[in-house]
């Protein structure tokens, strides 16, 4: 590295300190790394979200959010639910919720993308059924739907406390659970 800084220096013709040299080394550099730019499309329900405590937290304050919007805007809730019953699975419903400014303004306030906030939302689904029933054999090999679970019955009392009972958010969501 300091060999390249001197030919630099050498051979730049107008004199330059030590620190202006790395620095122009170090942008060079960066200019050759490729861009990684991340975009809704990497975030697939195949690689479920790890619910954590903060994220938890998050995640409960929206969902109590929107179902505050949903409660107060009936028509909203409505096309929501029938939504909701026309997909197959819950990833399906991001341009339905994409298509919805008064959703998009909470998920906004929370930094979330549509996409996202389904994919927590999946996870929820999920470890809130498994958590209810024995965990079947299936599911030990998934880590983190075994961590979500044990998440949520550590933490039950959390739970309750963020998340009481909300009614029906989706058109049959234990259709969305995954099964194992």
């Amino acid at each position: 590295m300091l060999a390249v800084l001197l030919c630099s220096m050498l051979a730049g013709g107008s004199p330059q300190t030590l620190g202006e040299a790395a620095a122009r080394a170090q942008e060079e550099r960066r200019a050759r790394e490729p861009v990684v730019t991340v975009s809704d499309r990497n975030f697939t329900f195949e690689n479920p979200w790890e619910i954590t405590i903060a994220g938890f937290r998050q995640y409960a304050a929206i969902r109590s959010d929107l179902k505050a919007l949903r409660r107060y805007r009936p028509t909203l809730n409505t096309r929501l639910l029938e939504a909701s019953g026309r997909v197959e699975r819950l990833d399906e419903l991001a341009p339905v919720v994409a298509a919805e400014p008064f959703v998009i303004d909470v998920l906004d306030r929370y930094h979330v993308s549509p996409r996202e906030y389904l994919w927590m939302e999946q996870a929820f689904l999920t470890a809130d059924y498994w958590s209810r029933q024995n965990t079947p054999r299936g599911m030990r090999r998934q880590l983190i739907h075994v961590a979500n679970v044990r998440f949520l019955r550590e933490q039950a009392r959390l739970v309750r406390e963020l998340i009481p009972y909300w009614g029906e958010q989706w058109s049959n969501a234990d259709r969305f659970v995954e099964r194992f």
